[in-house]
């Protein structure tokens, strides 16, 4: 495998899971003040940020 090929997939993967962590402890510390809405749509972002990742991994190991 050519980790030169594959690293730009797992360097969107990493950006993408660590943008969701960034929205979880974004909404986990204001959650509070937040109308349920933004929570709803702060949730939603992370899900996509995670299923995009997920399909950067799948990807990945596709290229073996």
């Amino acid at each position: 495998m050519n980790n030169s090929i594959n690293a730009p997939r797992l360097t969107s993967a990493l950006q993408l899971i660590e943008q969701a962590a960034a929205v979880l402890v974004a909404v986990s510390l204001s959650a509070e003040e937040m109308d349920a809405a933004d929570v709803v749509d702060a949730i939603k972002a992370c899900s996509s940020l995670v299923n995009d990742a997920r399909a950067e991994l799948v990807i990945l190991g596709g290229e073996k």
